[in-house]
């Protein structure tokens, strides 16, 4: 019969040999999906890099498309980044949501504060813009 330090090695042994055959598994696995051209990283690994940037045109064809509550997502995000245009944007869907576009959606004090001056920036430059074409006219 086998006494407690036997035993006590031979369970640290089957452990240690299980924890390198899940590591070999994982390895072949990973070098499979290397293989195949997918990131081996998880997703929480790749929340730090940088997503792709966001174009006003993709959400104008979400929003053309009638995929408004995509095109707010995108709208929101590129006026929280400063576009004048996509803060007017954002502006109207979230104003005339229910009644036009059938959905509510939300901002906070602070986006309605910053896309507001942007689309009034925008307002702004479209007034110069009108001027100066009726002065060449």
């Amino acid at each position: 019969m086998l006494n407690v330090k036997s035993r006590s090695r031979l369970r640290l042994t089957a452990i240690f040999l299980s924890g390198l055959a899940v590591t070999a598994v994982t390895l072949a696995v990973l070098e499979r999906v290397t293989e195949a051209g997918a990131s081996p990283r998880p997703t929480a690994a790749r929340i730090g890099e940088a997503p792709p940037p966001l174009t006003p045109t993709q959400a104008h064809a979400l929003f053309l498309d009638g995929r408004y509550a995509e095109a707010y997502g995108r709208y929101a995000a590129l006026a929280d980044a400063g576009d004048s245009v996509a803060a007017s944007m954002a502006l109207t869907l979230v104003v005339h949501g229910p009644a036009v576009f059938g959905s509510d959606w939300s901002a906070t004090s602070d986006q309605w504060q910053r896309w507001s001056a942007l689309a009034q920036q925008l307002a702004g430059q479209r007034v110069a813009s009108i001027v100066a074409h009726d002065r060449a006219e």
